[in-house]
């Protein structure tokens, strides 16, 4: 399988901007990177004196300019959260585009305070927005093969993931704080296969800098499918840090939200 590294064309002279490009290609979809690595192949053996593309070879300006309409970004999904995927704790409004807490429910378990969407996404490059209100949330995506363990969770704590326990990956903002988090990495938590079994170890929650997040309200999830990664954005660009690489790629995933409290609010962004 592709690292996140896979594709990095070599673009001219310039070491920093060939960095700045190979950075930039990992927000791209790893089949249009191939494709502008075979222009770019193409470039480099046909530039000689008299080849098809001489006047190009080190052109960085114009392998720039083709990579900006060859290059692919995210597909949107478009989804609303499922009545049927949503604890009794919440509320759905405006079409189930927001999940808010229902306080007339009783609050026991992680499950009865998430939300999921209805679209399960298989293969590709996605991203879900959503706008988020409230001092504590959780955001991110969770494998279908671990839907079923999540309705029998009996765990206290409020997120759908954290501490190595629950299902999926998200990113939790907990009074201010942010930090990313996975569940074991095994089927249930989107960990990979390894021989004839699953590597079903706890993962340490990562801490996320809040610097200039404070104000934010816009985050992402995104799922890379083609090099078995999910990362996360505030206001479109990556938070560093946020990166999980090496997921199981054998499951759909789909978007989940946890609101723990009363003012906390988790709206799907229209694509």
């Amino acid at each position: 399988r592709p690292g996140p590294s896979a594709c990095r064309p070599r673009f001219g002279r310039s070491a920093p901007r060939r960095r700045a490009m190979a950075v930039e290609l990992l927000r791209h979809s790893l089949s249009s990177c191939r494709g502008l690595e075979t222009i770019s192949a193409s470039f480099r053996q046909g530039g000689g004196k008299g080849g098809a593309f001489e006047v190009l070879q080190g052109n960085l300006d114009i392998l720039t300019l083709l990579a900006a309409y060859l290059l692919q970004p995210p597909e949107k999904v478009d989804d609303r959260f499922r009545t049927e995927f949503s604890g009794q704790c919440i509320r759905l409004e405006d079409r189930r585009r927001t999940a808010v807490l229902d306080v007339r429910a009783s609050i026991n378990f992680r499950r009865h305070i998430i939300a999921a969407g209805a679209r399960a996404v298989h293969s590709g490059f996605s991203r879900w927005t959503t706008r988020c209100n409230g001092p504590s949330f959780a955001i991110g995506v969770i494998p279908n093969a671990a839907w079923p363990d999540l309705e029998k969770d009996s765990s206290m704590d409020w997120p759908f993931v954290g501490s190595g326990f629950g299902q999926g990956f998200g990113l939790v903002k907990r009074r201010g704080s942010f930090f990313v988090a996975r569940g074991a990495r095994g089927r249930l938590g989107g960990g990979r296969f390894e021989g004839a079994q699953w590597d079903d170890y706890p993962v340490p929650d990562r801490e996320v800098s809040a610097e200039g997040l404070a104000d934010v309200k816009e985050f992402s999830v995104v799922l890379d499918l083609e090099r078995a990664r999910v990362y996360f954005e505030a206001e479109g660009r990556e938070l560093p840090g946020s990166s999980f690489e090496d997921i199981n790629t054998k499951s759909g995933y789909r978007f989940i939200a946890s609101v723990p409290e009363r003012g906390v609010s988790v709206t799907l962004v229209d694509a």
